[in-house]
């Protein structure tokens, strides 16, 4: 049985449906255990101004997608950050994920990944989705609701509206991946907290934009062969600068 927040969410979504004239449109799932999701954006001056969805499955899933929504919209919205947040769904497993991860990866248009943690995320979902990333990642440790509702707290409200369990996993498999990331953490809500996700955001571009970078080095071997190039076969292993 679920409480009356989750019901509420469920009879009541915000942004479900779907945009005719939408400008992107994904989608997410498995049929098998019965979760799907697809979302539609709209999108003005590099912003995204609404976003819907369409979920097939339980109360839990059309409930979680409805909040993710919303903190997408209000993100953009906010006028802090400097691109763009793409919402790509809610991913449930290793399989999921590693989808997600793939597909980020080969998008010219994206410079980086954040993750937030809706609720339980097991630490192993993670793995091959992150040895497939190579972009810059950003774990945004946050919450849907300002306030946990001590008083009356459930395992509803967890599944829905707070990270816990989910956060300490993913930073448990980052960590002992040795995987390079940003964490964040503050109510998704408040100023301070888009700010620190700008910053990242600005750092993401940059090195966007230093993966295709030309160098020319004047007085120096032009040749490509690495007993005789090695400063310039190393600049391209490690940031990715191609130097001639």
């Amino acid at each position: 049985m679920y409480n009356d927040k989750v019901k509420e969410a469920f009879a009541n979504p915000k942004n479900v449906g779907f945009i005719e004239d939408a400008d992107g449109v994904g989608k997410v799932g498995n049929a098998a255990c019965g979760d799907i999701m697809e979302i539609s954006l709209k999108i003005k001056d590099d912003r995204i101004v609404d976003a819907k969805f369409r979920t097939f499955g339980c109360a839990a899933a059309i409930a979680t997608s409805s909040t993710a929504t919303e903190m997408v919209k209000g993100m953009n919205a906010s006028g802090v950050l400097p691109v763009k947040v793409v919402y790509k769904g809610t991913a449930n497993s290793s399989k999921e994920v590693t989808a997600v991860m793939k597909a980020a990866e080969a998008d010219e248009k994206c410079i980086g990944v954040m993750t937030w943690m809706h609720t339980f995320s097991p630490a192993k979902m993670w793995i091959h989705g992150l040895q497939e990333l190579k972009k810059p990642l950003l774990h945004l440790h946050t919450q849907y609701n300002r306030e946990i509702p001590w008083n009356e707290i459930d395992m509803d409200f967890m599944n829905l509206n707070q990270s816990a369990h989910g956060d300490r996993e993913f930073g448990h498999i980052t960590a002992r991946m040795r995987r390079p990331h940003k964490v964040v953490v503050g109510y998704w809500q408040e100023r301070k907290t888009l700010e620190h996700i700008a910053v990242w955001q600005r750092v993401a571009a940059a090195w966007a934009d230093a993966q295709e970078m030309l160098i020319l080095r004047f007085g120096d071997q032009p040749n490509n062969v690495a007993v005789t190039d090695g400063d310039k076969v190393e600049a391209d292993m490690r940031p990715g600068y191609h130097v001639d």
